[in-house]
C-alpha cells in the first residue's frame, strides 16, 4: 500500500472557519509501501468557485498569488488529476491533523466526487506523532520536526512544501501504524 502525504491550502481570512473555506492548493508526496520512500510528488493550484478572490491575509499566509489561482482549474478537474496521479495501487491518505481530511470531504461533496475503490482510509499523522513521542496532540509541524532534529525546508503554508516536510516526519513514524 502507498501512503499519500498531502497538505491543502485554502481560502482564508481573519477569523475564518474551515466550513467556509475552499481548497486553493493540493501538495502531495507518495511514499511507497513498506520502506516509506518518496516515489513522486503532486502539486496543483485550485481555482475556488464560491469566493474566487483571495484576501490579502490569505496571500500573505500562503504566498499564493491571485493570478496563480485565476488560471488554475477548479476542484473537480484537479481532484481527477490527483486521483490519476495516485493510480491503481491501494493507498491511505495521511495529513498533519484532520483539517485536510475535512476539506477534501467537503469539496468532494460539493463537487460530486468520491475516492476510488483502492482508498484505505485516513491517517492523522499529528495524532500518531503525539502518541509516539508523548507530546500534546496539537503539536505543530515545525515543533515536531525540531523534536526529531529535522530542518523545515521551504515555506510554511505552501501545500507542496508542507507535504514534503510532513513526508519527512512520516518516514520516521509510519512504522507505528497498526
Amino acid at each position: 500500500m502507498n501512503y499519500i502525504i498531502y497538505d491543502l491550502e485554502a481560502t482564508c481570512w481573519e477569523g475564518s472557519r474551515w466550513e467556509e473555506m475552499e481548497i486553493i492548493e493540493i501538495g502531495a508526496v507518495m511514499l511507497a509501501g513498506e520502506h516509506f520512500q518518496p516515489m513522486s510528488e503532486f502539486e496543483q493550484f485550485v481555482r475556488p468557485v464560491d469566493l474566487p478572490e483571495l484576501t490579502p491575509f490569505c496571500m500573505e499566509l500562503t504566498s499564493i498569488k491571485q493570478k496563480q489561482i485565476d488560471v488554475a482549474p477548479d476542484f473537480s478537474e484537479v481532484f481527477g488529476l490527483f486521483m490519476d496521479w495516485i493510480g491503481d495501487e491501494p493507498f491511505k491518505l495521511c495529513a498533519w491533523g484532520d483539517f485536510d481530511a475535512k476539506m477534501v470531504n467537503k469539496e468532494c461533496e460539493r463537487h460530486g466526487k468520491s475516492m476510488s475503490d483502492n482508498f484505505k482510509g485516513f491517517m492523522n499523522l499529528k495524532e500518531l506523532f503525539a502518541r509516539a513521542y508523548d507530546t500534546k496532540d496539537n503539536i505543530g509541524l515545525r515543533e515536531a520536526m525540531r523534536k526529531l532534529s529535522m530542518p523545515f525546508e521551504g515555506r510554511l503554508h505552501r501545500g507542496i512544501d508542507d507535504a514534503r516536510n510532513i513526508a519527512t516526519v512520516a518516514q520516521t513514524i509510519l512504522m507505528l501504524d497498526d
